[in-house]
């Protein structure tokens, strides 16, 4: 089956060089006017305020801001096999409710799989299933409440699916959230932190005894990670054996919730690295992806002025989702389990992820997500973490 193509977006990659110079007249003024200063004033799109107050602004290989910039929309589509379906099999879809995340479960729809979709409002998840099976009346959706601000949410969906015997052929672990104004959560932890790195790596252990795929290919767990991580500036000549996440159990300021997100991002793939080499491909392959920047909701204040920024530098978001619907089913198993998709294409982690001051981190990452798994372990002793 072919996975539609949205016009809109189409027309988009048509008109792009009509938009480029205005895109690139944007950014430069936008950075250097207000770059040195980390400006507050709410007109400035967040996306355009991230990359102007990155330390890796001036970093030009591959993993910078600029050729990210241009890989956005010089890379087209990724190619899906036109025999492609995933009857039979169940798929989890967490932040499916808006986005890119949506847009996932409207494709692994449109191929025949059932859905799981992990959701913290459970009356979006409800209007969510509602468009989705008036565009396919035959669609068996399972909606269950999960919260990543609160780690007692991912035990309870987890509980959920296992007493609704639910076993999964693959998880998209794709909910995430960006703000400029965060706030610690019940479990001690910055929100953006906790969201983007640990309660996502806290479910991926919490399912993984409930995968298991109904065909000859392995299960497969696809960890959504982001650029940014090659933009976090973790100094690990700090750690001398102290936690990673030590610095995160504050909420971070207004100028720190773009690096808060960024380091998030690192210590998700570092961590979803270990976990796959701790794996048998057999049993589980583990895949890392990103969707790029695409023109969703997630950052918030949308207005004119994000609209221009979509308009001229962002995917759309079905685009995005078919990234991730290619992770979880056409990259080969045997050449992605462990790896980072970038595009579609098997690409290296950042420069600081493939260090060997990354390498010590990942082990760091590990341990302490062991731990955290031990302590609730020890509250909840019918808890099934590894």
């Amino acid at each position: 089956m072919h996975i539609r193509v949205n016009e809109v977006a189409a027309q988009s990659e048509e008109h792009w060089l009509l938009y480029f110079p205005l895109h690139i007249i944007d950014h430069y003024i936008i950075i250097k006017t207000f770059g040195e200063t980390r400006p507050t004033m709410a007109f400035i799109p967040e996306p355009l305020r991230m990359l102007a107050t990155s330390p890796a602004l001036g970093d030009l290989s591959s993993d910078g801001p600029l050729a990210y910039a241009l890989r956005q929309k010089l890379t087209g589509w990724v190619k899906m096999p036109a025999t492609l379906n995933l009857e039979s099999n169940t798929v989890l879809v967490t932040g499916a409710t808006s986005g890119v995340g949506y847009q996932t479960a409207r494709q692994v729809l449109h191929l025949g799989a059932n859905l799981v979709i992990g959701a913290r409002d459970m009356a979006k998840a409800k209007q969510c299933i509602q468009e989705l099976q008036k565009e396919y009346p035959q669609a068996k959706v399972t909606a269950l409440q999960l919260d990543l601000e609160k780690l007692e949410s991912v035990d309870e969906f987890a509980r959920g699916l296992q007493e609704r015997n639910i076993k999964l052929d693959i998880a998209i672990l794709n909910a995430g959230f960006y703000t400029r104004n965060s706030r610690v959560t019940v479990d001690g932890f910055d929100a953006l932190f906790q969201v983007n790195f640990v309660a996502t790596a806290y479910l991926a252990l919490q399912i993984l005894p409930l995968m298991a795929s109904s065909n000859a290919e392995p299960a497969r767990l696809v960890l959504v990670t982001s650029e940014a991580h090659a933009w976090a500036r973790f100094d690990t000549q700090q750690l001398h054996g102290a936690s990673p996440w030590s610095a995160f159990a504050t909420s971070a300021t207004q100028d720190q919730a773009a690096e808060t997100y960024s380091t998030a991002k690192l210590l998700l793939a570092l961590f979803g690295r270990e976990l796959a080499a701790r794996m048998e491909r057999r049993q589980v392959c583990v895949v890392l992806t990103t969707p790029g920047f695409c023109a969703s909701s997630f950052f918030p204040k949308q207005g004119i002025c994000m609209a221009l920024v979509n308009l001229t530098s962002a995917r759309s978001t079905q685009a995005g989702a078919r990234l991730h619907v290619y992770a979880a089913a056409v990259a080969p198993a045997e050449q992605v389990h462990g790896h980072y998709l970038r595009d579609g294409a098997v690409c290296k982690l950042s420069a600081l992820a493939e260090s060997s001051e990354g390498q010590r981190l990942q082990g760091l990452v590990w341990h302490e997500t062991e731990a955290l798994c031990q302590r609730r372990r020890e509250r909840l002793p019918d808890a099934k973490v590894l």
